[in-house]
């Protein structure tokens, strides 16, 4: 879980980059921004992709985690 927090942290780091980007964008409407925008969306959109697994693996451990502690309660 450790490693997914890790992940988590980074994912975390590019959407707050592309949002700054936006607020950015929309008070200058400059097109360079526009660009910028969309070259971090796409950053976002691979980080995804190539993690997908990771946040597949800590969703399938808490789920196993919320299943014995039912069974425990």
């Amino acid at each position: 879980m450790d490693d997914f927090k890790k992940v988590a942290v980074e994912l975390y780091q590019l959407v707050l980059e592309e949002h700054a980007i936006l607020a950015l964008d929309a008070l200058t409407g400059s097109k360079d921004m526009v660009k910028c925008f969309a070259d971090t969306s796409i950053k976002v959109n691979e980080f995804l992709a190539k993690h997908d697994g990771d946040f597949k693996n800590a969703l399938l451990e808490i789920k196993a985690n919320e299943v014995l502690n039912q069974e425990i309660k």
